[in-house]
């Protein structure tokens, strides 16, 4: 019975590691997609200063992040705003653009 509670004690301990490492990581990887897409749009912005904003198709196809990776980086980002574009037929959104800006941002 004492080698079964050792047992489980060394589980729960062994648990709680594993999941601060798991934390760090996630939330780790959120910040350096979120510094990633802030450096990029920041660098289009400064050394191309006549730009248009990204579309979320360019973004992925220059940074190699998915569309969610995209816009959960453009939302965790106070640098970072979005804007759509309305199709002139129906009115509806065709597409959403990114743009780095100077300074916190509502979005």
């Amino acid at each position: 019975m004492d080698n079964l509670s050792s047992l489980a004690n060394i589980a729960s301990i062994l648990t709680a590691i594993f999941i601060i490492i798991a934390t760090v990581y996630y939330f780790g990887g959120r910040i350096s997609k979120r510094r990633r897409l802030e450096k990029f749009l920041q660098g289009e912005k400064l050394y191309k200063p006549n730009h248009n904003p990204h579309t979320t198709l360019y973004l992925i196809a220059k940074l190699g992040m998915t569309g969610e990776e995209i816009f959960r980086a453009s939302s965790d980002s106070p640098n970072i705003t979005r804007k759509t574009v309305k199709d002139s037929s129906s009115g509806l959104a065709k597409d959403i653009l990114f743009e780095y800006v100077d300074g916190p941002q509502s979005n």
